[in-house]
């Protein structure tokens, strides 16, 4: 992925104070001599400060480096990083000891991609999960909304059936000089019925 500015992951033997300095933990990329190893790609060996491009040489002076080491952490030709090796004895880099650190270089920018592989695979995963876990829910959801309407139509039937009846038996009582005797069957009929409606309901 592309990135604007290179952050410092660790550090071994160096003064705490400049560590903690903004400058060191976080630069722009093609910024000092880290920033223009992550920008071209190609590592920066030297033995001495006089083999230090005139544009570093000041920050080289400054931080006490007589010799360094900056590799490319290099993964399918994409820079992850990079691994810095300095001397404040002035430590004559062998060409032995350039490749070795270059074979490092490569193997830990492989670990990195792998590791950085790993989390965006595991994010991924994690939100799939997720996105299952709400179709489920969704899915849930919705059945109960059929199911709701199910019930309520096989509610609704009876209770319309109930009311109709029980407005015939009120309409027959509430007429004046009903015969009720003579009414009984009707009257028997239309609360059995509403008797059989409010069963089903149950």
């Amino acid at each position: 992925e592309s990135q604007e500015v290179i952050y410092l992951v660790a550090a071994k033997g160096l003064n705490e104070e400049f560590v903690e300095k903004t400058y060191s933990k976080l630069k722009n990329v093609g910024q000092g001599l880290i920033g223009h190893v992550v920008a071209t790609g190609r590592e920066i060996i030297f033995s001495s400060p006089e083999e230090v491009s005139d544009i570093f040489r000041e920050y080289v002076f400054r931080n006490g480096i007589k010799s360094g080491a900056y590799i490319p952490l290099l993964s399918k030709q994409n820079v992850l990083g990079v691994l810095v090796v300095t001397s404040e004895n002035g430590h004559l880099f062998t060409p032995r000891e350039a490749k070795f650190l270059a074979a490092v270089g490569e193997e830990v920018g492989i670990a990195v991609e792998n590791t950085l592989l790993y989390e965006r695979t595991r994010h991924a995963y994690e939100e799939l999960k997720s996105t299952q876990e709400q179709l489920i829910q969704t899915e849930k959801l919705a059945s109960i909304g059929k199911m709701s309407a199910v019930f309520a139509h096989e509610i609704n039937n009876p209770i319309a059936a109930i009311l109709t009846y029980v407005k015939l038996v009120m309409k027959i009582l509430n007429k004046p000089g009903v015969d009720i005797e003579e009414r009984r069957p009707d009257l028997l009929r239309y609360l059995e019925t509403a008797q059989q409606e409010a069963a089903r309901c149950g």
